[in-house]
């Protein structure tokens, strides 16, 4: 497996960095967003559908967690072709990372063993699951990446003896898997290891400690000590409700910018997977994380919500003014209700007020949802409940979000970052 991570510039405003991940199916620019899938497909489009989204967008691959594939192991074994194929994409399309859990949905708590990590299938059921069992999907279902099995259920209130178990727990699976595909030439094995054992996949080792940053330092440098490719910063998002809340200052700022960052290579990736809202994507970046998935996105889909925020610097203040001018920028919401207070990104297109808006769901985007349909369009497939709607949402949702994406990026490149950090910062 081809693997090259290289960082082409750093930026000059925080520890923002442009980079390109090559592997052997494609090269990606980073920071970069993966696209989340659910029960083997991309939420509410086909690999025909897909057409419409990628034709402008670009990604850095698929993001396949395991959980919704627990009873497919078997059957992926006699396919012998990979995951991708099974999942009717075209050869050499995507790369494909498998992760354990779906970072985009609410996690149950309380599950775990000693030698186990549950999880919950498409229709959920729970499913126990060690080492052995893992690592004979991952080989089945041939990922282009992996993210081991690793515990991180440790919220804000987790003892500290929790979080330890939880980390020692997570590093020991990450040898087990390192043990299984690396051979050394002084191993004590005399017969070279089956084919299907051999290291064919990247693996990105999980950085766990929950929000404890003396933990998070210890895990950060004893995966960093590890063979790895690639690093997870794993064990903030447990429940939407409070993913969409975090506050990245108050939570996470000095778990990741001390405890993990400072003690992890530059020369190797840094993801981070969960609901983000775009304020949180800067943060990260300023802070050196370099990959993301589009949960936030799908979570928007899901509630029937168009994303609007501005994702390009060129001309932010012409588009800042349209944005006003057509009351896309919902109010603020009372904390009472259970629900962030801030500024939100995006207009909620099943409110009637849009029954007769005949524009596009945003005039500045150039995604298929708004060059051919109309707001109003959309409001009336969400009023009736028709499939076509998350379709046509996903579609523009996503291209949204991989824009703001490529905007990072030029803007790191341009060496304009703080821009763009003094729109959501």
């Amino acid at each position: 497996m081809k693997n090259q991570f290289r960082i082409e510039q750093l930026g000059r405003s925080f520890k923002e960095r442009l980079g390109i991940w090559s592997t052997e199916k494609k090269s990606v620019k980073t920071p970069a967003v993966w696209i989340a899938t659910q029960g083997g497909a991309i939420p509410n489009l086909t690999p025909e559908t897909i057409r419409y989204l990628t034709s402008n967008a670009k990604f850095a691959g698929l993001l396949i967690p395991f959980q919704y594939h627990t009873r497919d192991v078997e059957v992926l074994e006699k396919f012998k072709k990979g995951i991708d194929a099974f999942m009717g994409l075209e050869p050499q399309q995507w790369n494909i990372l498998v992760a354990p859990q779906d970072p985009g949905v609410d996690l149950r708590l309380g599950y775990h063993t000693n030698k186990e990590i549950s999880l919950w299938d498409s229709v959920g059921n729970r499913v126990p699951v060690n080492f052995a069992f893992y690592n004979r999907a991952i080989h089945a279902m041939r990922p282009d990446a992996y993210v081991p099995l690793c515990d991180g259920e440790t919220p804000k209130d987790c003892p500290k003896k929790r979080v330890a178990k939880a980390t020692a727990k997570s590093l020991s699976f990450l040898d087990q898997h390192l043990e299984k595909t690396c051979y050394k030439e002084n191993s004590d094995i005399n017969v070279d290891p089956p084919s299907h054992t051999k290291k064919d996949s990247l693996i990105f080792g999980a950085v766990e400690g929950g929000f404890d940053v003396e933990a998070r330092k210890v895990s950060a440098k004893q995966v960093a000590e590890r063979p790895v490719d690639g690093f997870l910063i794993d064990g903030f998002c447990f429940k939407i409700e409070q993913a969409i809340k975090l506050n990245y200052e108050e939570d996470i700022d000095k778990v990741v910018s001390e405890g993990v960052i400072p003690n992890l290579p530059e020369d190797k990736l840094r993801l981070y997977f969960g609901i983000c809202s775009p304020k949180i994507v800067v943060k990260l970046v300023s802070a050196g994380v370099d990959m993301f998935d589009t949960s936030y996105a799908r979570y928007a889909t899901e509630q029937g919500q168009a994303l609007v925020f501005q994702n390009t610097l060129e001309n932010p203040q012409d588009a800042s003014n349209i944005l006003l001018n057509e009351s896309l920028i919902t109010d603020k919401i009372d904390e009472s209700d259970g629900k962030c207070c801030d500024n939100v990104d995006f207009i909620d297109l099943k409110d009637p007020k849009f029954k007769n808006d005949f524009r596009p769901v945003s005039e500045t985007c150039i995604c298929y949802t708004c060059r051919k349909h109309t707001r109003a369009y959309v409001n009336h497939l969400l009023a009736t409940n028709e499939m076509l709607a998350p379709v046509l949402l996903t579609i523009h949702n996503l291209h949204h979000y991989a824009t703001f994406f490529e905007t990072i990026q030029k803007s790191i490149q341009n060496e304009s970052f703080h821009r763009l950090t003094k729109i959501f910062i």
